[in-house]
């Protein structure tokens, strides 16, 4: 670079600056505010500070605050199917129900109150098939290994 044009190394061309004014702009606009943002009104730095300990009033001592047990937003799943009736099926479904109602929202809900509806028709179809109760009964072991894996993340025990 020659040594006239380096003390004028900051000045853009025109062309080149046509193409950056949005950007000029921008930053030109930021330091405007920058600059309104001053008080204007500077600190007198020689007039003493008055102590606020005298006449501060003493403060209150914090009122111990028992720790709250948030009650769990119940949202009622509605299921198509009925429960099956033998009891350890039941208590499965009762306590996927009650984890769907309690603890898992939004479309994750949606889905697993979708899987829970086809579990129960499942072991419907069981029953209706002639199975005893040995069958459906593992069918429902079944469920159960299932509905951990899926629940445990939501903080779940079935």
């Amino acid at each position: 670079m020659p040594a006239s044009s380096a003390a004028a190394a900051w000045l853009i061309p025109y062309s080149d600056l046509t193409m950056m004014k949005p950007g000029l702009f921008l930053i030109l606009g930021a330091c405007s505010l920058l600059a309104a943002c001053e008080t204007g009104a500077p600190e007198d730095k020689a007039a003493p500070v008055a102590s606020t300990a005298a006449t501060r009033k003493p403060e209150a001592a914090p009122v111990a605050q028992r720790p709250a047990t948030p009650e769990p937003n119940r949202q009622e799943v509605v299921l198509d199917t009925p429960f099956v009736g033998l009891l350890e099926c039941d208590q499965i479904a009762e306590k996927y129900k009650a984890c769907l109602e309690t603890k898992v929202s939004g479309v994750s809900r949606t889905s697993l109150v979708h899987s829970l509806d086809a579990t129960l028709k499942r072991w419907h179809e069981v029953q209706n098939r002639g199975g005893d109760a040995q069958t459906l009964l593992a069918e429902c072991q079944k469920a159960k290994v299932y509905a951990q894996k899926i629940l445990s993340p939501y903080g779940c025990q079935i």
